[in-house]
């Protein structure tokens, strides 16, 4: 029960990905989760970003366990007490009493007991499943001291200290990994580490770095920090001469067989029915600010309905990227 809460608290508030059963693992990438919600609040381009990046925001239970158990804040991590050490130690980083938080985080990490040194083996993602699988799909394994590695990472961005921010979240990568044997964690990890790799190298400066990192998943939720990037380096008449520039040389390559999809209604009843769609769908390309980017593939066209070069024209300019970098404002 101790690794199950561990479990869905460290699944808290994250964005949902479908499962894809041919991805393949690197493990030398690995993304990781966390406690926390990655989420934008506030003016993305005010000074004090790096202060509203994270969201502080304890729930009940944290609450509550704040209530009963803050003695653990004074006392050390042992071999009955470390899951509850862990949990306040981010229920802590959540209530924004970052010293203590910082100070538990910090004991977990040097702690050199079993019980946080070795990482855990889950053999489901299926919280209900306490089967193993044959080939391992859904398994995932986790670590106490990649979390907390996490939650420095994050307390040193919001304090500025991006060298101190780098070092834990490369720890996190390198020295405390986590693997997923499923498409779904596996994305997660690599959305959330992408995302604080961007947060570090903008803080660092490392402008090359942030751009080859980011620019490829422009399209997706979180690109604020790509778009400042953007914004910082060029002018706006820039900026738009380059997406003018990067309209007139999207290509489209379309797939010589048909892709299937099925609506289904009337799901888990008598009348039930399903309805293949197929379509021809395919790849597209796009040169961004000097680097060629894949477009998204599309996954849900019309039935009879074949991917063109406008259908990924009226994506781009529909994006987020494009008109958030378009725009005067």
């Amino acid at each position: 029960m101790k690794m199950l809460l561990f479990f869905l608290m460290s699944f808290a508030g994250l964005v949902n990905y479908a499962q894809d059963s041919a991805f393949k693992i690197n493990i030398d990438t690995n993304f990781n989760f966390t406690t926390s919600r990655y989420v934008f609040v506030g003016n993305i381009y005010s000074s004090n970003f790096f202060k509203e990046e994270f969201r502080h925001q304890p729930d009940e239970e944290q609450q509550r366990l704040y209530d009963t158990a803050s003695y653990l804040i004074n006392s050390i991590p042992t071999d009955t007490n470390y899951n509850s050490y862990y949990l306040m130690a981010c229920t802590l980083w959540e209530m924004n009493k970052i010293d203590d938080a910082k100070k538990m985080l910090y004991n977990i990490i040097k702690s050199a007991a079993a019980f946080y040194t070795s990482p855990y083996y889950h053999s489901s993602d299926i919280p209900s499943d306490t089967s193993k699988n044959i080939y391992g799909y859904g398994s995932y394994t986790s670590h106490f001291k990649n979390s907390a590695s996490i939650y420095l990472t994050k307390i040193y961005i919001e304090e500025k200290k991006f060298d101190s921010a780098y070092y834990h979240l490369r720890n996190a990568v390198k020295k405390y990994k986590e693997i997923f044997n499923c498409g779904t964690g596996y994305s997660w990890q690599q959305e959330n580490y992408r995302y604080l790799y961007g947060l570090c190298y903008e803080g660092l400066g490392r402008e090359k770095e942030l751009f080859n990192l980011l620019l490829p998943h422009c399209f997706e939720w979180k690109n604020g920090t790509i778009i400042r990037a953007i914004k910082k380096k060029y002018s706006q008449t820039e900026i738009k001469r380059y997406l003018k520039t990067a309209i007139a040389s999207i290509t489209c390559k379309v797939d010589k067989t048909p892709s299937s999809s099925f609506i289904t209604s009337n799901y888990g009843e008598e009348n039930e029915k399903k309805i293949e769609i197929k379509y021809y769908s395919g790849n597209g390309s796009i040169i961004l600010f000097g680097r060629k980017i894949e477009l998204p593939t599309p996954t849900a066209l019309n039935d009879g309905e074949k991917v063109n070069r406008n259908y990924f024209v009226k994506f781009f300019k529909e994006s987020s990227f494009y008109t958030i970098l378009n725009s005067d404002e």
